[in-house]
């Protein structure tokens, strides 16, 4: 069994540079193999491994790459794991029967009291909202039970307005610890889910900052939580470019931009892709070499709405699809299949079916097109170079357009189904 201890950051870091120090004294630990990783997004970087010495001394100098790092760090060792915070001052950690103890470092002190807190006042209110529920028909002891809980609620109140009041970064990660185990500012009962879900979707939009996120190691577990909330692509996209533009760090940003139009791209959200995109080359915080601003830069050719450019050989775009693929493309098998499966129902309803291939390969683009039921079908054999998937700003396949009756780009999807377009 893992033993987590968490601790967090400040995130207003020095203008100096210097390396940060940590000092390990662990006599328990001795000769044992560890490991220290930060956290960046959804990625972790191990930054010291090896062994800890005879006497279970262990000095840890930041690396200079990470000089200003506020954020996460993990130490492991023996099997088990632990969570500092890092914020760029030097502190000790000591073993204790199996413990670890931070020893002069306000931040992780101040969270280990908070989160105890939070994690007490949660637990009782567990208990209580339960309570309600078992003795709903007794309504003398439900009302004392839901007293009490309104009571628990109010101590809760309190904790996260001292919480959103404190300038450490330990409240900022109890904030977002809170926001993954569902709670916004207050506790809440079942009945109350959907005010709640309300209230995380503020928190999310206007108090959550992506560069404390960033480091906290809770990243994909946030992104989890929030995509949950959204009612639209068309929502994700307009708050996303709010994030974007609350992000201070232009470091963060760009790799921010990337992790966003990557999303858009899997998932097909082509509404939040093309508002991502006309930000996203306008904002000036992106290196033209960066995926974000090229994939912008690519979307915007075939943005939804706009006229769809002619392809040769074709009379009429007039409610069309477009199906983008390669042959060797395992995702793009699937979607040929799913073409060729429902292709008699799109006949009925009069959609033409049109196929574009990257295809270098003349006789494994042909071996596969044969088995293909409509007519148009093209190939010119330059890859992503060709003149339609530029004009299209197509980049990665399958890509699927939807042109309407009046020849504008109406959809951008990954998948056939997504299209609605079947029965």
């Amino acid at each position: 069994m893992k033993k987590i201890i968490t601790f967090c950051i400040s995130i207003t870091c020095s203008i100096f540079c210097f390396s940060q120090k940590i000092e390990f004294n662990l006599s328990g630990f001795a000769n044992s193999e560890y490991n220290l990783t930060l956290f960046r997004g959804e990625y972790s970087d191990t930054v010291a491994q090896g062994k800890i010495s005879a006497e279970g001394k262990l000095t840890f100098t930041m690396p200079e790459r990470y000089a200003n790092y506020c954020g996460l760090m993990r130490f492991a060792a023996k099997g088990s794991a632990w969570n500092f915070i890092i914020n760029n001052d030097d502190f000790s950690v000591e073993e204790v029967n199996g413990n670890l103890i931070i020893r002069q470092s306000v931040e992780n002190e101040a969270f280990i009291s908070r989160q105890n807190q939070i994690q007490n006042l949660a637990a009782k209110s567990k208990y209580l909202y339960d309570g309600i529920a078992l003795f709903a028909d007794n309504s003398e002891f439900a009302g004392t039970l839901k007293a009490e809980f309104n009571n628990t609620n109010s101590q809760y109140v309190s904790l996260r307005k001292e919480l959103t009041l404190c300038k450490l970064y330990a409240c900022r990660y109890l904030e977002i610890s809170e926001f993954v185990n569902g709670y916004a500012d207050r506790l809440f009962l079942p009945s109350e889910k959907k005010q709640n879900y309300a209230a995380l979707l503020t928190f999310f939009t206007d108090s959550l900052i992506i560069d404390n996120l960033y480091t906290s190691g809770l990243y994909a577990k946030v992104f989890s939580t929030a995509l949950k909330l959204f009612k639209s692509t068309e929502e994700f996209g307009k708050v996303m470019i709010k994030k974007l533009q609350q992000t201070r760090s232009d470091i963060i940003f760009r790799n921010f931009a990337d992790d966003l139009m990557f999303r858009c791209q899997h998932n097909s959200w082509a509404d939040a892709e093309d508002m991502l995109a006309e930000y996203l080359l306008n904002c000036n915080r992106l290196e033209q070499n960066s995926f974000a601003f090229q994939y912008s830069s690519e979307v915007l050719k075939g943005k939804i709405g706009s006229k769809a450019h002619h392809i040769n050989g074709l009379k009429s775009l007039k409610n069309t699809l477009l199906l983008f693929y390669e042959t060797d493309c395992p995702h793009c098998k699937i979607q040929i299949s799913e073409f060729i499966k429902y292709y008699p129902q799109l006949q009925n309803k009069n959609i033409q079916t049109v196929s574009i291939s990257s295809d270098l390969d003349r006789s494994l683009y042909e071996e596969t097109a044969k088995t293909f039921l409509w007519k148009n079908k093209f190939c010119d054999f330059k890859g992503f170079e060709g003149e339609v998937f530029k004009s299209y700003g197509v980049t990665g396949t399958p890509t699927i357009f939807y042109i309407d009756k009046n020849e504008k780009i109406a959809g951008r999807y990954s998948k056939l189904k997504n299209t609605k377009l079947l029965d």
